[in-house]
């Protein structure tokens, strides 16, 4: 024990006969017999006398009385902290008090204090133990900030522990800490370094370095960083399978395609298959078959953009690669049902629909697109009725695919208006629109057009079902009609109609209404607007100003007129 070899240096030198020597003697003695408080006041008393060797056996005697009565107080932190901060005074560059005392301020919740202390004692050398007790404070602290979503502060003492502690776990917190704060670029960065730190066994580790980046390479994308996204899908730690890197390929693929860039997503799809085809990447025959029904799947989306917008050769060219890719593709079939309809081999598509499988999604829309499309050659060879029937039994399947309402709107627009006496299709002629003949339903047309187009947009461009030529269907009927009714129509759900009506210019305006069983004035504030529900739809007259005009107010319209 120190004690006893400073008493044995004492005796050896024969300092006990001095004073001083005594009351070093006496402190040893209380020290002996447990009477620890005064033993303190007498080792005090002998440093404070001045011998050098007394002085030091003192300070060092009475630090090791110190240690011992902390140590003894297990479980009493805040009389530990007593002792331990007076050893620490005793001996500033002692490892084990400074690590006694910080141990017990942690106990007491004070873990500013406790930090700092082990951070002294880091440049001393001497504390053997403060650089990871100090790694390990900070993430502590890391961790309770992350809870707290401090994310900056759980970043900055992650970051620090690291430099004390490299841990593949604390680097996978500071990614974390990053990601939370949008550090895209640094959190790669973090992860790429962690990866190499992560061995075979660790397989927590490794399943939380994939989700974290999968995270980071997803957030690049939406950052339009794909070469950084590319880098960090490269790297991955021991033991990450071809298949769960294909999981994440997959998964970035697709996320092209959700940015509005399918070629790209087509092109890392198909280098995929490419790779698989060639055992370069090695998965089972099921992924396989997985990764060419995503092929064919946006082979078949590119394809029904083309054939929304007429570009009948280039969906020709996706359908038969998605075909050949994946033969039971569903999408990749039914596009193929459309496609031949709008190459007017209308035969053929309907013999290609009765091969798909009456339960398979989108097959029952596919048949009322196919219904739809018929219509249009109908109409053109005079067959209204029977265009009317063939859209009838298309409703029947499905009434809300757009296609349906386009035909609809190329039925009405070559409807006349029945129960209209001679007197009124004369005033309708003269009156606001100048119809080329007799009066149709051009503004139910309109109507539902605007449905159709309102619908569409709806469903975006991934849609995967859309009739050949649709879009260019509704632009030329609608620009046939407006070329005599320029009025704006909406579509509304209810068989009446509402007329809008505002003034030229945005100047007041008093419009008087009558007829179809309304009888109304209109007050049209300046750069506003004022309505009028003509609950039977009808002929009716407008008068501004003393003069008036007929206009047809037709069912399930809303009609915006400037008078």
């Amino acid at each position: 024990m120190l004690r006893s070899a400073a008493l044995s240096l004492v005796l050896a030198t024969g300092l006990l006969t001095g004073g001083c020597a005594n009351t070093l003697s006496q402190a040893q003695l209380a020290y002996d017999n447990g009477d620890y408080e005064t033993a303190e006041d007498l080792y005090k008393q002998t440093i404070a006398e001045g011998d050098e060797v007394d002085s030091e056996i003192a300070k060092e005697e009475l630090f090791e009385m110190h240690m011992e009565q902390a140590k003894e107080l297990k479980g009493k932190a805040k009389r530990q902290e007593e002792h331990y901060r007076k050893a620490l005074t005793l001996d500033p560059s002692n490892g084990e008090a400074r690590e006694g005392l910080a141990q017990s301020l942690v106990a007491l919740f004070r873990h500013d204090e406790a930090l700092q202390i082990v951070k002294d004692g880091l440049g001393s050398g001497t504390c053997k133990g403060c650089e990871r007790m100090y790694a390990v404070m900070l993430i502590q602290r890391a961790d309770n900030q992350a809870a707290s979503e401090n994310w900056a502060g759980a970043e900055a003492d992650y970051a620090a522990a690291c430099e004390y502690l490299p841990d593949p776990a604390v680097e996978l917190s500071l990614a974390r800490a990053q990601l939370a704060q949008a550090k895209v670029a640094e959190a790669s960065a973090t992860l790429k370094k962690t990866a190499p730190m992560i061995s075979v066994d660790s397989a927590g580790l490794r399943q939380l370095y994939l989700e974290l980046r999968r995270a980071v390479v997803l957030a690049l994308l939406a950052e339009d960083k794909a070469d950084q996204a590319d880098e960090l899908l490269d790297v991955a730690p021991q033991g990450v399978s071809g298949e769960e890197q294909l999981g994440l390929s997959i998964e970035v693929a697709m996320e092209f395609s959700r940015l509005g860039k399918p070629a790209e997503a087509l092109s890392r799809m198909q280098a995929l298959v490419g790779a698989a085809d060639a055992g370069r990447l090695r998965i089972s025959d099921a992924r396989k078959a997985e990764l060419r029904d995503r092929v064919a799947d946006l082979l078949a989306a590119r394809a029904a953009l083309s054939l929304a917008n007429g570009d009948l050769p280039g969906a020709r060219v996706d359908i038969d690669e998605a075909l050949k890719m994946r033969p039971t593709n569903s999408r990749a079939q039914l596009q193929n049902v459309l496609l031949l309809a709008g190459e007017g081999k209308v035969s053929a598509a309907k013999l290609q629909l009765s091969k798909v499988g009456k339960k398979v999604v989108g097959r029952s829309q596919v048949d009322a697109i196919l219904r739809a499309a018929e219509v249009q050659g109908l109409i053109a060879s005079g067959r209204v009725p029977d265009a009317r029937r063939e859209l009838d039994a298309a409703k029947a399947i499905d009434a809300d695919v757009p296609e349906i309402h386009v035909a609809e709107a190329e039925i009405l627009a070559q409807t006349a208006v029945t129960g209209l006496s001679k007197a009124d299709v004369k005033s309708l002629q003269a009156g606001l629109i100048t119809y080329p003949a007799e009066p149709t339903r051009v503004g139910e047309a309109l109507s539902e057009i605007a449905w159709a187009r309102k619908a569409i947009s709806g469903q975006g461009d991934k849609y995967p079902y859309r009739g050949a030529n649709t879009i260019k269907r509704m632009q030329t009927l609608e620009d046939t009609l407006r070329k005599y009714y320029p009025f704006e129509v909406e579509f509304q759900s209810k068989p009446a109609a509402v007329l809008v009506i505002s003034g030229k210019g945005g100047a007041a305006t008093s419009v008087k209404v009558e007829g179809s069983g309304v009888s109304s004035t209109v007050q049209a504030p300046a750069n506003g607007n004022g309505e009028v529900e003509v609950a039977t739809p009808g002929p009716v007259t407008l008068t501004v100003g003393g003069a008036s005009k007929a206009f047809l107010a037709e069912p399930y319209t809303k009609v915006h007129l400037t008078l």
